[in-house]
């Protein structure tokens, strides 16, 4: 027996499994959204949520025509940094973010 048959390593003359990835594409384009109804959809959703409360009341956005939101301000820790930009990330009509915020560390 030569060692080729015992060496997990070796795929026996048998090819690797490539992963299947899916490409999904839209049948019709989704409508524009304005970045003036963007931009109020953002405010409204982080000081309307509960569990942000008066944590994103140091949070401003400006978006552009392109989709791209532009976050500043502070924030009290890395958390509410990156909970801020993942929410915004899922709204319709966004289609980047630049997450200029700053922690300060205290909550």
């Amino acid at each position: 027996m030569n060692n080729a048959e015992f060496n997990p390593n070796t795929n026996n003359g048998t090819q690797q499994s490539q992963p299947i990835v899916p490409q999904l594409k839209l049948g019709f384009v989704p409508p524009a959204i304005p970045p003036a109804e963007i931009q109020s959809t953002i405010q409204t959703r982080l000081v309307a949520l509960p569990s942000l409360g008066m944590r994103s009341a140091g949070v401003s956005s400006r978006v552009n025509d392109q989709g791209l939101v532009v976050l500043s301000g502070v924030v009290p820790t890395e958390e509410d940094r990156l909970l801020m930009e993942t929410l915004i990330r899922m709204e319709p009509g966004v289609r980047d973010v630049q997450n200029n915020l700053t922690i300060t560390g205290t909550r």
